[in-house]
């Protein structure tokens, strides 16, 4: 079976239970976003997956929204400072992740190195965040999503005007 086959047969399964006729419709219409992705992003994807179920101490991934904030190694090699990240893209792509049909997720990175300005938005020390942390806008990026630890659980939720902050900030660093 060549690999595109394979993948759409996958992708169709998936499709198949989802009871959710309106996320259905949605997941058929990006059916291209879901089975061009890079092989070696799902192979990480998968070994993340395998390790979290191989190991007693983790937990299976949980659904996670827009405006969680989780923990994350955003290193190369995995081995590099463990900073929470803010989970910034909409929830179908989120819900298309914990389904396995996609494997990135936007993301923006805290820091407690506090410097202000237009494009960061300061958040309270709550939760299991352990310091004030700023959200910086301007470092907005793309990561697999084997490099969100779930196993952790949420850090804490942004309210509803934090996240409305967020989003014009993001607005000016695009420019729109």
């Amino acid at each position: 079976m060549n690999f595109k086959k394979s993948k759409e047969e996958r992708f169709q399964k998936i499709i198949d239970s989802i009871e959710d006729q309106k996320y259905k419709e949605w997941a058929v219409r990006n059916k291209g976003t879901f089975i061009c992705r890079p092989k070696t992003q799902k192979q990480a994807y998968i070994d993340a997956i395998e390790e979290m179920n191989a190991n007693e101490k983790t937990v299976k991934m949980k659904p996670f929204f827009k405006g969680e904030i989780y923990f994350s190694d955003l290193t190369p090699d995995k081995s590099g400072k463990i900073r929470p990240v803010l989970i910034f893209q909409n929830d179908d792509l989120n819900r298309a992740v914990y389904l396995n049909l996609y494997h990135s997720v936007i993301i923006i990175p805290l820091t407690s190195r506090l410097l202000g300005g237009d494009y960061r938005v300061k958040i309270e020390k709550r939760d299991l965040m352990t310091k004030t942390s700023e959200i910086v806008c301007n470092a907005m990026g793309l990561v697999s999503a084997d490099r969100i630890l779930f196993k952790k659980g949420v850090v804490t939720v942004l309210t509803k005007e934090e996240l409305k902050e967020v989003e014009e900030k993001v607005k000016k660093v695009l420019g729109v």
